[in-house]
């Protein structure tokens, strides 16, 4: 019983994140095939860390002092080799899904619901775990509470960053990328570190009598996820308003090369589902029904999502400045739908 509900109460955040995370996608939303194969990824890459063989921790174990391994195996260890393993499995991921990849939103999109996974497992692990304990149902509560809805998403605010890592790699071909992409992949490492450090000194001496070094890991906690989430929010805001951008360059590419007289009916169309509110409410019938015109003018799901993706693969060609048919290519098919 207490089994089942661990993994209840370890997936309903997840969920619940994931879900929101689909709605910051206002221009292509990710098929939902892929989004779960990158959670099951996510669940995968926690299977590495959790059973892999930790060699560093067994040989400090035999070489230092118990508080030593302690320190090393939560603040250095852990964020890591968890770090290292998300971005391991996201790069085979997008890797099979390469060409349903466009974007800088689509990069940070599966990044995180990779992380989500991992969280996931992480969270039944150590609720389960509770229940050996001598007093199961009040130390599950405590895991549930403290860990699994005390430090929800935390995965995401790191790994967020190992989306952009990959991003770098792909899309730039300059001589310092890599160096660009290491150095994203450590903002996810030392935002991971930092969080484990603050719980380490916020941990420190008695329990029943708190320290000052208690008091300053509480505060370094804090300081460093309000950093994560602005930082986090920054960079999705960031790669949304390029989307953005790339709709509208798109649509202005249709208009002046598509021979469209504003006028006409397909110029009326090209305005009306290049515009991003609506291309956020043609997500679904549900959503259709909050537009001024949704009764009165029918979903054409079809034409919208068409409108997206082609929009961000436009963008993609002129950022690699790749053949122009390919771009006439979909300027002729996009104005045949309209």
């Amino acid at each position: 019983m207490f089994a089942f509900l661990s993994s209840l109460a370890a997936a309903a955040p997840s969920l619940i994140l994931l879900y929101c995370l689909r709605c910051l996608d206002p221009v292509e939303r990710e098929p939902f095939r892929f989004i779960l194969l990158a959670f099951i990824f996510g669940i995968i890459s926690a299977f590495a860390v959790i059973y892999a063989p930790n060699i560093l921790s067994w040989f400090m174990a035999s070489n230092s002092s118990s508080d030593y391994v302690i320190f090393f195996n939560r603040v250095i260890e852990a964020p890591l080799l968890e770090e290292l393993s998300k971005f391991c499995f996201l790069v085979v991921l997008l890797f099979l899904i390469r060409k349903e990849v466009d974007s800088l939103v689509d990069f940070l999109v599966y990044s995180s619901v990779v992380s989500l996974g991992f969280e996931f497992l992480e969270n039944y692990y150590y609720q389960a775990s509770a229940l050996t304990d001598s007093t199961p149902l009040m130390t599950w509560l405590s895991v549930f509470g403290g860990r699994t809805i005390g430090t929800m998403g935390m995965h995401l605010l790191f790994s967020v960053w190992s989306g952009f890592s990959v991003w770098i790699l792909s899309f730039y071909r300059s001589s310092i990328r890599i160096y660009l992409s290491i150095l994203s992949l450590l903002v996810s490492v030392c935002l991971h570190g930092l969080n484990n450090y603050a719980a380490y000194l916020s941990r420190l001496g008695p329990p029943d009598q708190p320290i000052m070094v208690n008091h300053l890991g509480n505060l370094l906690y804090y300081a460093n996820v309000n950093f994560a989430i602005i930082v986090f929010v920054a960079l999705f805001a960031s790669a949304v308003i390029l989307d953005l951008t790339a709709l509208n360059q798109f649509s202005f590419f249709v208009f002046s090369s598509g021979n469209l007289s504003s006028d006409s009916s397909k110029f009326k169309s090209l305005v009306f589902v290049s515009s991003p509110i609506n291309q956020y409410l043609a997500r679904s019938t549900f959503l259709w029904r909050f537009h001024p015109k949704g009764t009165s003018i029918k979903l054409r799901e079809n034409l919208f999502r068409k409108f997206s993706k082609f929009s961000l693969r436009y963008a993609k060609n002129l950022f690699y400045k790749s053949d122009v048919s390919l771009n006439t290519r979909l300027l002729d098919l996009i104005v045949s739908e309209l």
